[in-house]
């Protein structure tokens, strides 16, 4: 029985000895009513009528007591008078009778700390040891009492006295640590409830009868209420490919639980990714009592996978370089030795052969990241504006095209050309996904990446130019998502195409310090975000030294300027064999290196006019040769050459762009010779 019911509100809220001593004030009174209520029934039975009503009085007087305890609301009041009354009755029922009364007496202390407290208890052994040594024998006929009866009842008082004070003292305090600790162990259990319930929202405990317990968070990671949710077993809620592993390791780990992360399908009928955690409960044979704790990780998700595709595209990218830059070679010497031949329909093949195997090796390098740079301020939105109708031409007049701009500049730094690449390259693509017709929008607008973006994206913060291509098209699967700036990677047929719109796209933007990012739904469509670092439209282009862009047409003659001493230094045999047999011819002294290394020595017997060098070469490389030979004569013209990136070279200082040069691979004879005349020119 229940007996907080039966107490005051104030006290049913007050501390848990409080709630003690009032139930036991409510149990005394009821076990003294039950006693006098049975010996009233026995005294009647023996026919003692008049004891046996006087016996019924006492319930009465109980209830008084219980009366002042509901109105008082003083557990030590009600309990005071209650000691009273039963002193009263069980001194003068067995006070007359040889004045035995006296020995109550011995009970008092012992009550009165039980229910009241330690003082209490002090008090009424005083009381005790009155009535017993003084006042006792004086109303119980002092004749008929034993003698030292009154005197050994009041020693034995102050013995029980003093031992019950100190027991309930000792009780009172372990009572209050226990309280404190139990306050403490709560106050840690709801720390780390709410800890748990903050790193892992859904909870759910289950045990042999199916789901317990299932915390609020529930509804918040997976739609359901705790009710709904509580009514279905686990399995209707995680993804059948799933379920298998988890059940695996559910009975591979009874001892130990698990982590795994797996697919639950939410009450919108999505299937979403989680983390979860399965904590047996008592004993490891029972599997059925489990504690599983959850959290949603779609985002971590898509973060791990754009990392694990960023490291892809990176190695993929080093890769690209390092072919484009071989590739280049060949080519180089291809188109060289071409050049050379008398003109001819082949002639004509190889070179057209070979012009488009530039333009493969220039998207190549635009993945990679290795396309020289010849930066530019341009304004998107004119660009935009001036390439509406070739877009508008380019798509079929089944698919509706619309072009949402400002009206003011929004500029980026970045080659004309390579932006005119990348949203062809996009147009392109979001045409050949709607071949039954769509709509395509291009929006551009200027837009601040916070830090939600930045880790995502993995560019800066600050301010960005958003071009926005969406399409309603066919979508992408997640397996071409996943793929689709890999080089080569297409699912078009194999002659539609060489895989590299997309790889191209991605190397430009990111060299320009932006992003792109791609969200696609099949049969809904795909949009595409292309994020530019903006610029203020009066920004300057930056040039840190002259560059030449391989051309297909010979637009200089082939002729030294100049007589000069020549040192080629370059790792490929070929490739140094066409320099000097071009050189030669055209009317220099040309002189050659298979090394940096090899180089020094050359250049301390005969000091060159003009050196000309790769930049990637085992050992020393080119630029390392080229600070050499500056610290001993800084106007010495270097003409730098590489199948990768003029930007090697770019950012560091003292390059003088009228001393220095950058060509890149392949080029043709007339274009080397060209920029050779171009460098001795400014130096004379």
């Amino acid at each position: 029985m229940n007996a907080d019911r039966f107490l005051p509100q104030q006290l049913r809220q007050g501390s848990v000895e409080t709630r003690r001593r009032a139930r036991l004030v409510l149990y005394a009174l009821l076990i003294a009513s039950l006693a006098a209520l049975l010996s009233a029934s026995m005294m009647l039975y023996l026919g003692h009528r008049t004891t046996a009503f006087a016996l019924l009085l006492v319930p009465f007087a109980h209830a008084a007591v219980y009366l002042l305890l509901q109105v008082s609301k003083s557990t030590r009041l009600s309990a005071h008078v209650f000691m009273g009354l039963i002193f009263l009755e069980l001194t003068f029922d067995y006070g007359p009778d040889d004045g035995y009364g006296v020995l109550v007496t011995i009970a008092l202390p012992l009550a009165a700390a039980a229910l009241i407290g330690p003082r209490a208890g002090v008090v009424w052994t005083g009381i005790g040891v009155l009535w017993a040594a003084y006042l006792g024998p004086v109303v119980f006929r002092p004749d008929d009492i034993p003698p030292g009866l009154g005197l050994s009842a009041a020693i034995m008082t102050i013995v029980v006295g003093i031992g019950s004070a100190i027991i309930e003292s000792i009780r009172a305090r372990a009572v209050e640590e226990a309280a404190a600790n139990e306050q403490r162990l709560q106050a840690l259990r709801d720390s780390i409830q709410t800890f748990a319930e903050n790193s892992f929202p859904g909870i759910v405990v289950t045990s042999e009868r199916g789901i317990d317990y299932v915390s609020d968070g529930v509804r918040e990671i997976l739609g359901y209420s705790q009710e709904i949710f509580a009514c279905q077993p686990l399995v209707n809620y995680i993804h059948p490919e799933d379920f298998a592993l988890t059940l695996r390791k559910v009975t591979a780990t009874p001892a130990r639980g698990f982590r795994t992360e797996l697919r639950l399908r939410h009450s919108d009928g999505r299937w979403v990714w989680y983390e979860v955690w399965g904590m047996p409960l008592g004993e490891a044979a029972h599997n059925d009592h489990w504690i599983f704790a959850a959290r949603n990780i779609e985002e971590e998700r898509r973060g791990r996978d754009r990392l694990v595709q960023a490291q892809r595209l990176e190695g993929i990218g080093v890769l690209a370089a390092g072919i484009a830059h071989d590739f280049n070679n060949l080519l180089t010497v291809i188109i060289g030795c071409a050049d050379m031949m008398p003109e001819s329909e082949g002639r004509r093949n190889i070179l057209l052969a070979s012009d488009r195997a530039v333009e493969l090796t220039t998207a190549l390098r635009a993945f990679a990241r290795s396309v020289p740079a010849h930066t530019q301020v341009i304004d998107i939105v004119a660009v935009a504006r001036k390439l509406e109708p070739l877009f508008r031409s380019l798509l079929s007049a089944r698919i509706r095209f619309e072009i949402d701009a400002p009206a003011d500049s929004l500029c980026v730094r970045l080659p004309s050309a390579q932006f005119d690449q990348v949203l062809l390259n996009l147009v392109t693509n979001a045409k050949e996904a709607m071949s039954s017709g769509g709509e395509l929008r291009l929006t551009i607008e200027s837009t601040v990446v916070g830090s939600e973006l930045v880790e995502l994206l993995e560019i800066d913060s600050g301010k960005y130019v958003r071009i926005t291509l969406a399409d309603t098209g066919a979508g992408m699967s997640d397996t071409t998502l996943e793929h689709a700036f890999d080089p080569f990677f297409s699912t078009k047929a194999p002659a539609a195409g060489s895989g590299l719109g997309l790889a191209s796209s991605y190397g430009i933007v990111t060299q320009a310090g932006g992003a792109i990012d791609i969200e696609s739904v099949i049969d809904v469509g795909t949009t595409v975000r292309v994020y530019l670092p903006e610029v203020s439209d009066d920004s300057a282009p930056d040039s840190a030294m002259t560059t030449v862009e391989p051309s297909a047409e010979m637009t200089t003659e082939a002729v030294a300027s100049q007589p000069a001493q020549i040192l080629v230094v370059e790792d490929d045999a070929a490739l140094r064999t066409l320099a000097k047999l071009a050189l030669t011819s055209a009317g220099f002294e040309v002189a050659t290196a298979e090394s940096g290394e090899a180089a020094l020595p050359l250049v301390r017997m005969r000091p060159p006019d003009l050196v000309i060098t790769d930049i990637v070469m085992p050992g020393l490389r080119g630029n390392e040769l080229a600070l050499r030979l500056r610290a001993e004569r800084a106007e010495l013209p270097i003409l730098f050459v590489s199948g990768y990136s003029g930007t090697e070279i770019d950012d560091w200082t003292g390059w003088d762009a009228a001393t220095t040069g950058f060509l890149a691979k392949p080029f043709r004879p007339a274009e080397l010779i060209a920029q050779v005349n171009r460098l001795l020119e400014r130096e004379s």
